[in-house]
């Protein structure tokens, strides 16, 4: 099989939330245009990772981290914080539309938020366009111009994913996308994830380990700040090469 390219590199990332370390020399190679499940019980550092790839981990008081990430073969460090996550976009685990932003406004807020401005007719090819990516447009068409929490629960989740992706980044995040929705909405989001690689590189956070099987090319597993392993999900799930991994798998702890 043909060895993927790498989109993303980490190399030694720790962190830290005060004098408490969380993520212990954390280093990946992340594929491009593939979906990559990270994985692991909780309190493992899953997000805290996920957080560290475009520096929202440094947000939180008292936090600090240390290592590299290259993101296409440039150190992020070097990068302005703006442009780091116009590249390297993130949804959360709930849905956050700008509630004072209607749904058109809320697919543009990455342009208005960096002060780029568009023509109308440029906006409103890059809202339908977008929208249609995530399959909303034929639901929200009529709804363009009301406040984005106005949509259910799934839709506004699809809005989020809009929202980041009309920036076309390189790298997509997204921190338990699903575990707020019901049933339904979490296949379309499952659907939406798989079809999205095409044109990004999806790296998700799931406590589920039948959805890290369902829909990802790779699976970090992480217990304890450590990365245990990463490798394609058929090998991980068919073969650990770590008993830790073999033990979770098979449901002794989570």
């Amino acid at each position: 099989m043909e060895e993927p390219v790498i989109v993303l590199e980490t190399q030694k990332i720790n962190a830290w939330f005060g004098k408490e370390q969380v993520l212990f020399d954390v280093s990946a190679r992340i594929p491009k245009n593939r979906v990559t499940a990270i994985m692991g019980p909780s309190g493992c550092g899953k997000t805290t990772f996920v957080r560290t790839l475009n520096g929202l981990h440094l947000m939180t008081p008292g936090a600090r981290s240390s290592g590299t990430v290259l993101l296409e073969g440039s150190d992020t460090s070097t990068m302005d914080i703006v442009d780091v996550r116009k590249h390297i976009g993130m949804v959360f685990q709930r849905p956050n539309p700008f509630p004072t932003m209607t749904v058109y406004e809320n697919v543009l807020a990455g342009y208005r938020l960096t002060g780029q401005r568009l023509s109308r007719e440029k906006a409103d090819q890059i809202v339908e366009a977008t929208l249609n990516k995530v399959g909303l447009w034929t639901e929200v068409q009529s709804k363009l111009f009301k406040a984005g929490t106005s949509l259910s629960g799934g839709q506004q989740q699809r809005l989020c994913i809009a929202r980041t992706i009309a920036m076309e980044p390189a790298v997509v995040l997204f921190d338990e996308p699903t575990s707020a929705l019901d049933p339904k909405s979490t296949a379309i989001i499952e659907e939406l994830l798989s079809a999205l690689k095409s044109d990004y590189s999806i790296i998700f956070v799931t406590h589920g380990l039948q959805q890290a099987a369902r829909i990802s090319d790779y699976v970090a597993f992480f217990m304890l700040g450590e990365l245990v392993e990463f490798g394609e999900t058929k090998r991980v799930f068919v073969g650990p090469q770590d008993k830790r991994t073999e033990d979770y798998l098979s449901g002794k702890y989570g």
